[in-house]
């Protein structure tokens, strides 16, 4: 993989904060948990940790702009990515990737500035692993140890819209009304616990989260295009969730 001048700033400011990933299968990479051990020079190890993930088609959901098809995965099949612990050196790269041109003056005072915070740390830092803690694939597979607790939280992304989705097709097919449906969500919502109780908290919490995010998403929905188009919405994709599940040992 070849990277223009300007790219290459940006990944030798980003230093060892910054990977590339390459993705040698056939399937898209939807989303990735990396995890930085520092061992400092009095012997203690600290973590830092970064997720990113663009989980549209586990949830059903496909590019509005056509041109965007194929183009939505964290990581193609057969491609790499450039992927660090601050989100914005990633953001640069995809930036002047497509689109070369010299730094800005702005990016180039956050580089500095990142660096700088970075070779900071670095200065009692004698050694550093680089963990590929978890990848979920387009279709469902996830491989990794997952110290980081990526695939509970992603569950309850996908678990919450879904749940979300069912519910206001199981209302419909039962004749109830758009109003009826919305104040129904609107309650547990409200309700001092959790939409969702197990026996993973993180889960529950994220669960709880996003369910509330979704909720309020689907009210904007209606505020803006009226409760037909907002209960198609809520159901849209829901025979084409995908179902997270661990690569087999």
């Amino acid at each position: 993989m070849t990277t223009s001048k300007t790219t290459s700033e940006i990944t030798s400011a980003a230093g060892p904060f910054g990977v590339f990933v390459k993705n040698t299968t056939d399937r898209d990479v939807v989303g990735c948990s990396l995890k930085w051990e520092l061992t400092n020079s009095d012997g203690t190890v600290s973590s830092l940790q970064q997720t990113y993930s663009n989980p549209g088609v586990l949830v059903g959901m496909k590019p509005a702009d056509p041109n965007m098809i194929g183009h939505t995965s964290l990581i193609n099949a057969n491609s790499t990515k450039f992927l660090s612990l601050n989100p914005s050196f990633k953001a640069m790269f995809e930036t002047r990737e497509s689109q070369p041109e010299p730094l800005s003056q702005r990016d180039r005072d956050s580089l500095n500035r990142l660096e700088a915070a970075y070779n900071k740390q670095l200065r009692t830092t004698v050694s550093i692993t680089i963990i590929l803690d978890g990848v979920v694939f387009s279709d469902g597979e996830f491989v990794g140890p997952d110290t980081t607790k990526f695939l509970p939280r992603l569950e309850a992304f996908i678990d919450a819209k879904r749940d979300i989705a069912t519910f206001v097709k199981n209302a419909v097919a039962k004749g109830k009304s758009s109003p009826e449906i919305f104040d129904s969500l609107d309650s547990q919502v409200k309700s001092p616990f959790q939409s969702k109780k197990t026996r993973n908290e993180e889960y529950d919490r994220i669960y709880d989260k996003y369910f509330k995010a979704f909720t309020d998403e689907l009210q904007g929905v209606r505020k803006q295009l009226g409760d037909e188009k907002a209960m198609t919405y809520a159901q849209n994709g829901l025979d084409k969730y995908r179902e997270l599940h661990k690569r087999n040992k």
